[in-house]
């Protein structure tokens, strides 16, 4: 009987779950799938290395890490920006122009 009971609890618990993640934002679904993806990767490696598995534990880590389970931005969070000004800067959109001209190719 209490096996019949925990298992009407988690299968409640796990349709209330998979209800709240159909209601999340792509943008926060995809960020708490990673997360939740680097965490369980990280548990991983906690477990290989007091297996002894010192190799598996390290490479696991760094995938955790590569995740964003450390830093907050994902995938390689040390990394720079990439136009040096910040993240707000990265994510604008600058409309450039073309500095060589054709006689055959009509401008817009």
């Amino acid at each position: 009987m209490p096996t019949l009971i925990a298992g009407v609890l988690a299968l409640y618990l796990l349709l209330l779950g998979i209800r709240r993640f159909a209601r999340l934002s792509p943008t926060s679904a995809a960020a708490l799938v990673r997360n939740g993806g680097a965490v369980a990767v990280f548990v991983i490696a906690a477990f290989l290395l007091l297996r002894g598995n010192f190799a598996g534990a390290a490479t696991l880590a760094a995938v955790a890490t590569s995740l964003g389970l450390f830093g907050g931005r994902g995938r390689l969070a040390w990394a720079p920006p990439a136009s040096g000004r910040g993240r707000a800067a990265s994510r604008r959109r600058v409309r450039r122009r073309s500095r060589c001209g054709s006689t055959r190719i009509p401008e817009r």
